[in-house]
Parts: C-alpha cells; structure tokens; sequence
C-alpha cells in the first residue's frame, strides 16, 4: 500500500530517510516486474529499477503525480519499468 504521506515528502525533495525507505519498499516489486517484462537477469532487472528511480527523481513524476493522481503509484511505476525497457530494445 502507498504511504501518501511519503511520496508527499518525497514529492517536495524528502529526506535522505525518505528515500532510502521509498527504495527500500519498491525495488524489489520493481525488479520482479522488470524479469516479468522482459529483463534478461537479475542484474539487468536491476539496472532497470535504478533507472526507474532515477527518472521519477529527474523527471518529478512523483510531483506530478501527487498533484494530479489519474492512476495508482504502481501504474506509474510500471509504465516507467515499460518504457525504460523499451528503449534498451531499441
């Protein structure tokens, strides 16, 4: 379940601990659905997920969200999973 006062946190730049818990509770759902979608390893499941927390963070997608939530945290987490996989096949 999203913790709506986190991503609130972490929406306005958080803290070194609210990110650290935010890591810690969706990277390994992140990876699993990475293999699932087509990840050839762990290791690339994992350079999957980096990239995934990477571009929430450059992109302010969790900003973005929270301002106008259309879908659920883990729509958006999974679209951004889609798409990162999508562009290393290309």
């Amino acid at each position: 379940m999203t913790r709506l006062t986190l991503i609130r946190r972490l929406a306005s730049g958080g803290s070194e601990n609210d990110w650290t818990g935010f890591v810690h509770d969706y990277w390994g759902p992140i990876c699993r659905f990475a293999l699932r979608q087509g990840a050839r390893n762990l290791d690339d499941a994992e350079d999957v997920a980096s990239k995934t927390f990477e571009v929430l963070w450059q992109n302010r997608l969790l900003s973005r969200w929270i301002s106008e939530p259309r879908a659920k945290l883990r729509t958006l987490l999974c679209q951004v999973v889609r798409n990162i996989l999508a562009n290393q096949r290309r």
